[in-house]
């Protein structure tokens, strides 16, 4: 895979968006671009954070005149901007400058200046190129092409090629610059692009490109100067967007990178997918890939300070930490070695007894899902089935229900049968024998016991952990062990009593419990998309050489899973490799993984706790395969019956909180969200502000989705109705915003004749004035209007 670099001239091919231009491209004599979320990115969740950030400093350095909490003059400051843009009644697209903004802000509160200096100090310092539109334009200019930047923003142009410059454009790649503030007019009038024709009147308006983020200003307002345009939809969300649902469930996730991660999901990979593997890819780059680069990073960091000369990917996840932990190593240049073991809990139950009895029996027969026939397999005993073979595909649990025609039960007659004297000795052989071989095969890769072991592995409760660090120590070596989980539960914290020095990233008994529980009672998915496409270790063996192999177990998945699988993880190399460029291109602002365990872990947690609808399809479809005493496979989310949802979602989670012995629930939120699309969504959008907003906002955008609705008028001019505008643009459902009684009389005039009223106490006076104003001015006509008060 290519290192993602402002140098590499043909990465915008790799940009779903760009490369759409691909044929079209040396057609153009003049490419235009949109400047912010097209050329430049902000490493903030939001424009108005670099408010914030500003307010943060300005209370630092002082330049404020009375204490404002950087909330606070985030909040200023956007207020300044609307009182700027609507000054003697103008509309709020109306063009201003940054000094017009400031000067809205009382002068006893701020040094003006010096706050505008750190406004735009502030930017540059969180504002980085898209490297994908720095390709393109290195590639327009190799032959020939004009490059015009064309903004709808309050600086002026002066400022803007100073922030341009702070973060490494080369200014002699830009033949034009336009900007609304310094114009008077913008994008979205058509004005500036008018300005761009007139200073080309050789070139014709089918020989220009026009790329941005907004639809109306990018799209229509060049359209309407017969421009070409390419929509470059990498940073507008959606109501599907993850990254919508990401903002309901937390609030800010990973905001330093949220556009990268958004720029990541919108590459395309080394080879051809179909759609379906697409969307893998983009879990991989948008969901999995930010956990396992900051386990990765963790864990490195900890052999490093610790002076580890190799670490131990364990099992099958291996197949994807290893070459993860490989290329933190080679960007770092570090001489960590990485060594992958292949071992699971099935391969370490044995070795990890120390003799065989009644007590051992009992916890293998525990296991409740392990068939009559696994117990003999296990136990290297297939021969000696016998008169059993009748319930040899029964499970234990099951033939505990049946008893003999002397009233002894099934399962008593089974362990009588299995604890004679002469089954014990060659079960305590083969826990011998399987024991040297694990030991022999851990020297082949962990370089003999000379330094200590540092194992990574997902988690979660140490089982696997606890067994390898007591077969090494019945083998009788004394070796240092350090052992690293991505996800602990409590149980992994008992092991610490027992003197097991074992490591989470998150999770066991002491950070982020909350988020560690939900991971490890749902990790299918996760430990699923890792995989390669061979099985688990079942046992060793040793070769004709002398080395010892794993037994592997076969797989039952099919093999459009796989091309699935491989997808995922190229997204998650991408994701990898676009952090690496994001930390050399703005050091210092990739949230450190050791410090900020919780911010990394959100995507993934947000995932499972909170699926969108199509996750759901897709993750719950894939089939979770587990070989522990026995195979088990299912689809992760399969079919249940209805009946289980009778009570509602809340109950029906809440009876899935202690696992999955009533039926098949790998994934509750999952199954859930299949059963009902809309409802972990709503349950959570309702805590999404103080007074419940959100969720009368979301209600009534699935009324008007519901009746067919394409496009309504919104009547008020509160906060009510600029946040349904604001929804309403998430959902793709166009809204015009009518604040008076002079909108409201023109709206009557126009086609769209569906209102919402924007209020919550004058329900009545709104619809009246609706009403009235259509039998003065079109009596033939009928409004349809909706009202939160239905």
């Amino acid at each position: 895979m290519n290192t993602i670099s402002y140098e590499w001239t043909e990465l915008w091919l790799s940009d779903r968006y760009l490369a759409s231009l691909r044929d079209s491209i040396e057609h153009y004599r003049i490419i235009s671009l949109d400047i912010f979320d097209t050329l430049l990115f902000r490493a903030a969740g939001a424009p108005a954070d670099i408010f914030e950030k500003t307010g943060e400093k300005a209370g630092t350095l002082g330049v404020l005149s009375k204490p404002l909490h950087p909330k606070e003059f985030r909040y200023i400051r956007e207020q300044a901007e609307r009182a700027a843009r609507s000054r003697g009644g103008r509309q709020l697209y109306m063009e201003v400058t940054l000094a017009d903004i400031y000067e809205q802000i009382p002068a006893a509160l701020m040094d003006r200046e010096a706050l505008m200096k750190l406004e735009l100090a502030t930017e540059a310092e969180f504002g980085y190129l898209n490297p994908a539109v720095v390709s393109l334009m290195r590639y327009g200019k190799s032959r020939g092409c004009c490059i015009v930047l064309v903004s709808d923003m309050y600086l002026n142009s002066a400022q803007m090629l100073d922030l341009l410059t702070a973060v490494g454009l080369q200014l002699s790649w830009i033949d034009c610059l336009l900007i609304s503030c310094e114009h008077g007019c913008s994008k979205v009038d058509g004005g500036l692009f008018d300005k761009l024709l007139a200073l080309y009147p050789d070139v014709p308006p089918s020989s220009i490109v026009h790329i941005g983020d907004n639809i109306s200003a990018d799209i229509r307002g060049a359209e309407s100067r017969r421009i070409d345009t390419l929509y470059y939809g990498v940073v507008p969300e959606s109501f599907e967007s993850l990254f919508h649902w990401e903002e309901v469930r937390y609030g800010a996730v990973l905001p330093e990178i949220k556009s990268l991660r958004k720029w990541a999901a919108q590459t395309l990979p080394d080879s051809p997918l179909d759609e379906a593997s697409l969307e893998y890819y983009r879990i991989g780059t948008t969901i999995l890939g930010p956990f396992l680069h900051a386990l990765c990073e963790w864990a490195v960091e900890l052999c490093v300070q610790e002076n580890y000369p190799a670490i131990h990917p364990l099992m099958r996840e291996a197949h994807v930490l290893a070459p993860m932990l490989e290329r933190v190593i080679s960007r770092r240049g570090l001489e960590l070695m990485v060594y992958p073991v292949n071992i699971s809990r099935q391969a370490a139950f044995l070795p990890s007894m120390d003799s065989f009895g009644e007590t051992e029996l009992e916890r293998l027969m525990g296991l409740n899902w392990v068939k009559v026939t696994d117990l003999f397999v296990i136990l290297d005993l297939e021969s000696e089935i016998g008169h059993f073979r009748p319930y040899a595909d029964m499970s234990v649990r099951d033939i505990r229900l049946l008893f003999d025609e002397a009233g002894v039960a099934i399962a008593d007659r089974l362990k009588s049968y299995l604890l004679q004297e002469e089954f014990v000795r060659k079960i305590e052989s083969r826990i011998k024998l399987q024991r040297e071989l694990l030991i022999d095969h851990l020297r082949q890769h962990c370089g003999g016991f000379e330094s200590p072991i540092v194992t990574l592995d997902i988690g979660f409760n140490g089982t696997i952990q606890s067994s390898l660090q007591a077969i090494v120590m019945k083998a009788g070596y004394d070796v240092p062990m350090v052992h690293l989980m991505a996800v602990g539960t409590e149980r992994a914290s008992d092991y610490l009593l027992r003197g097991l020095d074992l490591r989470c990233y998150f999770g066991s008994a002491g950070s982020e419990a909350d988020l560690a529980g939900k991971i490890a009672r749902s990790p299918a998915f996760l430990e699923e998309l890792m995989m390669g496409s061979f099985g688990s270790t079942l046992k060793y063996e040793r070769s004709g050489s002398g080395e010892v192999r794993p037994v592997l177990a076969d797989l039952a998945h099919e093999q459009q899973e796989f091309a699935y699988k491989e997808a995922c993880q190229q997204g998650i190399r991408r994701f990898q490799e676009a952090a690496a460029f994001f930390d050399k291109a703005k050091p210092g602002l990739l949230p450190d993984p050791s410090r900020d365990r919780r911010q990394w872990c959100l995507p993934l947690h947000r995932a499972i706790d909170m699926p969108t609808p199509r996750e759901a399809q897709l993750l719950g479809s894939l089939t979770h395969q587990d070989n522990f005493c026995g195979t088990q496979i299912a689809p992760i989310c399969d079919r249940i019956d209805d009946r289980w949802f009778a009570q509602g979602g809340a109950r029906f989670l809440d009876m899935c909180n202690y696992g999955s012995s009533v039926f098949s629930a790998n994934w509750p939120q999952g199954l859930l969200t299949l059963h009902d699309p809309d409802f972990l969504y709503r349950y959570y959008v309702q805590f999404r502000d103080r007074f419940g907003r959100q969720a009368l906002l979301y209600d009534m955008i699935v009324r008007l989705k519901r009746d067919g609705v394409d496009v309504f008028n919104i009547y008020g001019a509160g906060e009510l109705s600029e946040a349904l505008l604001q929804l309403s643009a998430v959902h793709g459902l166009p809204a015009v915003r009518l604040s008076d009684a002079d909108s409201l009389k023109q709206a009557v005039g126009q086609d769209v004749h569906v209102y919402v009223t924007a209020t919550l106490n004058d329900f009545e006076l709104f619809s009246t004035d609706i009403e009235k104003a259509y039998r003065h001015q079109a009596p033939g006509r009928h409004p349809v209007i909706y009202s939160f008060l239905e």
